[in-house]
């Protein structure tokens, strides 16, 4: 039997211990959260309607793991600190979507993309009533909580995929932890859909309900900031000898433009070019472009031409008008973050 020498045992246990810790940190990087009033800035986002194309996208139903069980139910807002999940949270999401102005949702046709949110922890600022007459006794207690000054937290999850334009899955997860000192007298309007539903209108009120939309907002914000910094694609529509047909969209080329060319196969598009292409001719969104370091018999009709992408995304301003007056706290820009 071979017994391991004291240096190769040490050298073995400092490997542990950088992966280790290289897996710790690459861990805890990836946990987001916003508290407090930071949090609170992300309840009333002021977004820009700008002229961009808006994203279409199909929003599939929130998963809920919180433990916490959705329910239907009217209520008002006092409930909703102790009790179940409104049904309408879905509506909610789906206000808070579309309010970017740049969201499109698509009911009955397929989107370019797919949203799903995960609902992953759903902590109520008082003691959790699975039934109404605990309810009723909770109730009696709403005073000497605000005292306490305890938290609602609300951990959720997007995560995007691919219907009708090539990306590889994205998800992002964000924690965001309110207390009564930072609820919003002025959250998110609600959407003409949804302003109509007075169980929802209760609901926003509530610290549970602001949670959820502060988290809401920043992962559209994330979700805004990786679809609009992605390259569009143009398709090769031709190919004559050395010369390349192509033809995009909605966008315009721009003649002497050096592009990109990536094939294509089975719908995915490879992140590694092959090569350049030049532009050489154009017309409106068609154009003529010839290969600068590749042969044309290495591209095939339906590869991709990645185009320039000029689209900037705008980060909106926020809105804030404290409910309860806490003290002297700082606020902090949303738009820093």
């Amino acid at each position: 039997m071979l017994i391991p020498s004291k240096k190769s045992y040490s050298n073995f246990l400092l490997i542990i211990l950088i992966i280790t810790s290289q897996s710790t940190a690459a861990s805890s990087s990836d946990q987001k959260e916003i508290s407090y009033q930071e949090a609170a800035s992300y309840t009333h986002l002021l977004w820009n309607n700008t002229n961009q194309q808006p994203i279409n996208i199909n929003l599939l139903p929130i998963q809920n793991f919180s433990g916490i069980p959705i329910e239907k139910r009217s209520e008002n807002t006092e409930y909703f600190n102790h009790g179940k999940i409104p049904i309408e949270i879905d509506l909610l999401a789906r206000s808070l979507l579309q309010s970017s102005y740049q969201l499109r949702l698509k009911n009955k046709m397929a989107g370019d993309y797919q949203f799903q949110f995960s609902l992953e922890k759903y902590q109520l600022p008082h003691q959790y009533a699975p039934d109404d007459n605990i309810w009723q006794e909770y109730k009696d207690e709403v005073d000497r909580w605000l005292d306490r000054g305890v938290s609602s937290q609300v951990k959720l999850t997007l995560n995007i995929t691919s219907v009708n334009k090539p990306t590889l899955p994205w998800s992002k997860s964000i924690l965001a932890q309110l207390t009564q000192c930072d609820l919003n007298k002025s959250p998110q309007p609600l959407l003409p859909f949804a302003s109509n539903n007075k169980n929802l209108t209760q609901y926003v009120k509530s610290m549970p309900a602001q949670a959820f939309i502060a988290a809401n907002n920043y992962l559209i914000l994330e979700a805004l900031k990786y679809l609009r910094s992605r390259n569009e694609f143009a398709t090769i529509e031709k190919i004559n000898g050395g010369e390349l047909f192509i033809k995009s969209l909605r966008t315009h080329f721009n003649q002497g433009d050096s592009l990109s060319v990536h094939q294509e196969n089975n719908g995915q598009v490879s992140s590694f070019p092959i090569g350049l292409v030049e532009i050489v001719k154009t017309f409106e969104n068609q154009a003529t472009a010839y290969p600068l370091n590749f042969k044309s018999s290495h591209v095939r009709v339906g590869d991709k031409i990645a185009l320039n992408n000029s689209e900037q995304f705008q980060q909106p301003d926020y809105l804030l008008k404290s409910k309860n007056a806490c003290g002297m706290v700082k606020v902090i820009d949303a738009v820093g973050s």
